[in-house]
């Protein structure tokens, strides 16, 4: 198959794929042996649009002008011309060009009578001699001198049987012709040009030019009276024959395999497409719908590195686009809802019972219902959300499918859209990070639309997944973490760009070998601008995988740093920093049983006397957040003596016990968080806060 797809067609039965050949000779002979100097002969070659005709006329007029008898092919295009007296004289235009040039020279004088009764007010045309260029002010006097039409067809048929030579007139895709041009190519067929010894070929779709007829009302009402009608004119219909399933699936095979054996598991797309074969056969059942689908298969894949969707869903898409585009059309519309399956086109979940399925019906309107069937197939294979319950299709990958919410948009676009990020572009970004060059993935990751970074962090986990080597995991963690201080934190947004990087950043340290230099992991995560961030990678990590070797010797120095923020923010007392979270990194310390790295500082810390134990127990107060109207508000929670009394084992008891009143829940000053502590703490109840 060319690799440029035109739709010409074959010019030679040497170019036959299909075994028609046998066929086209069949024809041409049976066109000979029915040739006669008495009469004109109409043969019918009928087929739908891209069975081939134009191919097989090619090869039964090969046949015929290679035989013999010398066969003299007039090709007529009658859709080519704008009104009826131009197809007219396109008619005779074409006759005369079949002609001998000096023997046929007086025959063309006699057409060009024959034109001028026929359709006086014809534009002659130079394909007649000097009547083509005869002067507008004689054509008056000319046709004073004009026989009747049936003396000068009589003396230009008579000229043609002196002539001896056989003509067939090839007339295709008549099917295109309007009803007043149907019938006034028939009036040719049959009347004007009906010369003995010339017969016509015409090759049509025949439920077309039959519904034709029946809409001009000549042959009355309905496709069976233009079918009568047609019966009238074609003493010798010929249908093309229908390609066999083993020679559509041939084709079909022949023109996917170059784009399937390049897939990484090109058997399961086979068997995929196996579950498809009825309709690739009921859609593609001609020459030009199969070449047609081929060339769109290879013109969509050409647009997109194969890494930026899914090959298989293209190949598919493709089908669906070509054989039902009005399908094809609405589905942009409905994303959500053919994702999810869903008609509001939120996910599924425990409460779809009360929910309504999406009902897709509605967007097979204007199909042939025949063709419904098919259709649905189509789409219930590229969207599961939408199956019925009973439906069984082949299980395929769902890396950048259509059906995935981040790549659906791509199989319409036939690109990468705007909003989009390009997964090739963020590979390459990951492994130029990987080999030093941090430039490319810092501009993915600061772009100015937050939706765009989730993209590409969503790209990039993917692509640091398959990095092998611990120094390229470790120049990525380099490259990522320090640009939590360049984006915006979002303490409730579940996404956020800030959280989405911790995360990453903990997954890569989940998949770090056992011998992985701690010094150089530890530096890594020093680079981060704030010191909760370790501890958030470093949760992370922990929920992926924390069991390696190092694991124990990374907490403890991530810990001891710990510690010494907690010091530093303790000695600043009243002054010190409210973001601090002193009250998280205690939680911490403890959830990674590591609170005895603070009990001694504190002790030594108290004894010098750098704070006080209240100052402690303000840093033990617990907040929390809720929404109020539009604002996030924050009041102290609670005060965790617990925590208190495992850094602080040795605590003076009567530190809580002068009474506090009139505390303020909204005040998260260090002086309230004191007196918000002794109100909490046993022996200053009585003075709890407001």
């Amino acid at each position: 198959m060319p690799t440029i797809w035109s739709d010409a067609p074959i010019k030679s039965a040497d170019e036959d794929s299909f075994g028609r050949s046998p066929y086209a000779k069949q024809i041409a002979h049976l066109v000979q042996g029915a040739h006669s100097w008495e009469d004109s002969i109409v043969f019918g070659l009928t087929g739908p649009w891209g069975s081939g005709k134009s191919s097989m006329l090619a090869m039964i007029e090969e046949q015929l002008t290679s035989s013999e008898n010398e066969w003299h092919i007039a090709r007529f295009t009658p859709w080519a011309t704008s009104d009826i007296n131009g197809l007219l004289g396109d008619f005779y235009a074409s006759l005369s060009s079949a002609l001998p040039s000096e023997r046929g020279k007086d025959l063309r004088e006699k057409l060009g009578t024959i034109l001028q009764i026929s359709a006086p007010a014809a534009k002659m045309i130079p394909l007649f001699g000097d009547a083509a260029a005869m002067a507008a002010e004689k054509a008056g006097e000319r046709l004073q001198k004009q026989p009747s039409w049936s003396q000068a067809f009589k003396e230009a048929s008579d000229e043609l049987k002196n002539l001896d030579i056989p003509v067939l007139v090839i007339a295709d895709d008549i099917d295109r012709l309007h009803g007043e041009e149907l019938l006034a190519l028939l009036k040719v067929v049959r009347l004007l040009g009906r010369f003995p010894g010339v017969h016509f070929l015409l090759a049509y779709d025949e439920q077309t030019v039959t519904e034709t007829l029946s809409e001009t009302g000549i042959a009355g009402k309905g496709t069976a009276a233009g079918r009568k009608f047609l019966e009238k004119i074609v003493q010798y219909p010929l249908a093309i024959p229908p390609l066999v399933p083993t020679q559509l699936r041939t084709r079909i095979d022949e023109g996917l395999e170059p784009f399937i054996t390049r897939l990484e598991q090109p058997e399961m797309f086979a068997m995929r497409l196996q579950g498809l074969r009825r309709v690739l056969l009921s859609q593609l059942s001609t020459p030009r719908a199969i070449d047609r689908y081929i060339a769109q298969v290879r013109h969509h894949l050409a647009m997109f590195d194969s890494q930026e969707v899914q090959v298989e869903d293209v190949i598919v898409v493709t089908l669906l686009k070509t054989s039902f585009p009005s399908l094809y059309n609405q589905l942009p519309r409905y994303k959500d809802q053919l994702i999810t399956g869903m008609q509001d086109g939120l996910g599924r979940g425990f409460y779809d019972a009360d929910r309504k399925t999406f009902d897709p019906d509605p967007l097979f309107d204007g199909i042939p219902p025949q063709e419904c069937p098919d259709a649905r197939t189509l789409l219930e294979e590229l969207f599961p959300g939408v199956r019925g319950k009973r439906s069984y299709y082949f299980s395929r990958p769902e890396e950048r499918s259509i059906y995935d919410k981040r790549y659906f948009d791509r199989y319409f676009a036939m690109g990468v859209p705007a909003h989009d990020i390009s997964d090739t572009a963020v590979a390459n970004a990951i492994t130029a990070a990987a080999d030093g060059n941090e430039s490319p993935l810092k501009e993915l990751l600061l772009d100015e639309d937050s939706n765009r970074i989730s993209m590409a962090i969503d790209k990039a986990e993917t692509s640091t997944d398959l990095l092998g080597e611990d120094a390229e995991r470790l120049a990525v963690l380099r490259t990522i973490i320090p640009l939590l201080g360049s984006l915006s934190r979002h303490d409730t947004a579940l996404l956020s760009a800030d959280k989405r990087i911790r995360e990453w950043s903990g997954k890569m340290l989940s998949r770090l070998s056992d011998d992985v230099e701690v010094s150089k992991l530890v530096d890594a995560l020093n680079l981060s601008p704030h010191h909760l961030d370790q501890v958030h990678i470093l949760q992370f990590m922990l929920l992926y995988n924390g069991h390696h070797r190092w694991v124990d010797e990374v907490l403890d120095q991530v810990c001891q740093h710990l510690v010494e923020v907690i010091m530093s923010n303790l000695r600043d007392q009243d002054e010190a920093s409210l973001d601090d979270q002193v009250e998280f990194m205690i939680f911490v310390l403890r959830e990674w049983k590591q609170q005895e790295f603070l009990v001694e500082p504190l002790r030594a810390g108290l004894a010098e006397g750098a704070f006080t134990v209240e100052d402690v127990a303000a840093r033990c107060v617990t907040y929390s957040r809720s929404l109020g109207g539009e604002q996030t508000v924050t009041k102290l929670h609670d005060f965790n003596r617990e925590a208190f009394d495992e850094i602080v084992p040795d605590a003076d008891p009567s530190w809580s016990s002068t009474p506090r009143s009139n505390v303020d829940e909204y005040d998260l000053s260090w002086k309230n968080r004191r007196d918000f502590a002794v109100a909490k703490a046993p022996g200053g109840e009585k003075a709890s806060p407001d």
